[in-house]
C-alpha cells in the first residue's frame, strides 16, 4: 500500500500529519527531506454529518427509550470516538501524496 508514503523512499509519514490537511499544506519527509503536498484533500466537511449521526442520533435513541442520561452520554461518547477513528481511518488509507 502507497498511501501515507514517502513516493521517493516509501518511509511512512506521520499520522499527525493526518489531522494537518488543508489547502496548500506541505510536510517534509523525516527520511530523505523531500517537501511533499496531498494529491487530493478529501473535505472535511462531511465529518459534521458523520458526527451527528454517530453522537446525537444513538444517544437520543438511549435517552428516548431508557431514559438514562449516563447511559445516553457514553453511548454518544463511544459512538463519537468510533465516528472520529473511521474517519481518521478512511483519510489516511485514502491518502496520497507527491513531491513538489
Amino acid at each position: 500500500m502507497k498511501n501515507f508514503k514517502c513516493p521517493r523512499c516509501s518511509n511512512s509519514i506521520s499520522i499527525k500529519e493526518l489531522f494537518h490537511f488543508k489547502r496548500k499544506h506541505q510536510t517534509k519527509c523525516d527520511n530523505c527531506n523531500t517537501i511533499l503536498k496531498p494529491i487530493k484533500i478529501k473535505s472535511w466537511n462531511w465529518g459534521f454529518v458523520i458526527g451527528f449521526f454517530s453522537v446525537v442520533i444513538p444517544a437520543k435513541i438511549i435517552l428516548f427509550y431508557y431514559n438514562d442520561f449516563l447511559l445516553a452520554a457514553f453511548v454518544g461518547l463511544l459512538g463519537g470516538i468510533l465516528g472520529i477513528f473511521f474517519v481518521a481511518l478512511h483519510t489516511y488509507l485514502s491518502a496520497e501524496f507527491e513531491e513538489i
